[in-house]
């Protein structure tokens, strides 16, 4: 996912070259359009990142004392 929003990042770079050169809309649709969905797919990808991340560190957590403590019971 991370490669696929830097490609949109490079398409939106593009676009809003063109969008200046020209002055058409469908290049500010464009624009628009590519880095909405770069933004939305970076997103994405740091959360599923961070989550992971999260995920990993709980199954490596070393038991608290109240988790030791009702164990003894």
């Amino acid at each position: 996912m991370l490669i696929a929003a830097l490609v949109l990042s490079l398409a939106a770079f593009v676009a809003l070259v063109y969008y200046i050169s020209t002055g058409t809309l469908a290049a500010l649709v464009g624009l628009f359009v590519a880095a909405g969905l770069g933004l939305i797919l970076f997103t994405a990808d740091w959360v599923k990142k961070h989550r992971q991340d999260r995920v990993r560190i709980v199954d490596h957590a070393e038991p608290s004392a109240r988790d030791v403590a009702e164990g003894d019971k």
